[in-house]
């Protein structure tokens, strides 16, 4: 059942549904930020007072999909954010998985152990599978898929056109054990 009041917690991130608190950390970290849109594909805000994550946590209250700040709960700090890019329904029992964090806070580990909470958040859920997809020249992306035990699925061949340009796409995926090894359905 979807829960925009649930919040998920890590050895050092929490993760809670997005609202205007966060506009300041969003405009800052992500979208008034060029080499983090070099790959997460949002648009450029170039003025703060355009920025309302409030209307995102409607939209996605609507649609019934989770959008998280990524807070680091020892500062409090909102360094990023996790999100359900697509919905279940009963013929495809999957979800996508998108991220992007402020560029000070790359490299430490925080958007690995982010998406495994949100991998298994979606297990919990009976979610079959999650996956992720990834602009081909984003190997910091790849790899954080890799360390989630995440598997190579497909690549489609110019999927995306961005910053005027077509991009090629690699996808990873990881099956939920639950549904598919005690359900005596194989794994691979």
């Amino acid at each position: 059942m979807f829960d925009p009041n649930i919040i998920l917690k890590t050895e050092r991130l929490t993760l809670r549904f997005i609202n205007k608190d966060d506009n300041l950390a969003m405009y800052e970290n992500i979208f008034h930020d060029e080499d983090v849109l070099k790959y997460f594909i949002a648009d450029y805000i170039d003025d703060f007072s355009k920025i309302d994550m409030d209307k995102s946590r409607d939209f996605a209250i609507a649609r019934e999909v989770y959008i998280f700040s990524v807070i680091i709960t020892k500062t409090n700090e909102n360094i990023g954010m996790m999100l359900e890019c697509s919905k279940p329904d009963k013929y495809f029992q999957n979800v996508e998985i998108g991220y992007a964090f402020g560029k000070k806070y790359w490299n430490n580990g925080y958007a690995t152990e982010a998406l495994k909470e949100m991998i298994e958040f979606e297990f919990q859920k009976g979610i079959s599978k999650v996956y992720s997809g990834y602009i081909t020249e984003n190997i910091s992306s790849k790899r954080v898929m890799e360390k989630c035990n995440m598997l190579f699925e497909c690549k489609k061949i110019k999927e995306i056109k961005y910053h005027d340009m077509f991009y090629d796409l690699e996808y990873y995926y990881i099956l939920n054990p639950k549904v598919f090894n005690e359900g005596g359905i194989k794994n691979d």
